[in-house]
């Protein structure tokens, strides 16, 4: 067992399921609800990076280290955008 895949098939998981909640509630105009899962979104995203980052190769390594600080740049960015205040 590879909790490091694992985890990043859970984020990619957490990912499908938040996008495609999130276009549900837009289109049935329920607020509440795409601003709870875009909550949810930014933390399988940091999972999914993470587990790709950890699957790349050598000559690799830098890009999947930018891409995970993207990554991290996006979720604070997404959460300070739709904190319920």
């Amino acid at each position: 067992m590879d909790l490091n895949k694992i985890i990043s098939k859970v984020g990619s998981s957490i990912v499908t399921v938040t996008v495609f909640l999130f276009a549900l509630f837009l289109m049935i105009n329920f607020p509440t609800g795409y601003f709870f899962v875009c909550l949810i979104l930014p933390i399988g995203f940091i999972m999914m990076t993470a587990g790709i980052q950890n699957e790349c190769e050598g000559d690799r390594k830098v890009a999947a280290n930018i891409g995970l600080i993207l990554a991290a740049v996006y979720a604070t960015f997404i959460m300070l955008v739709y904190f319920p205040i």
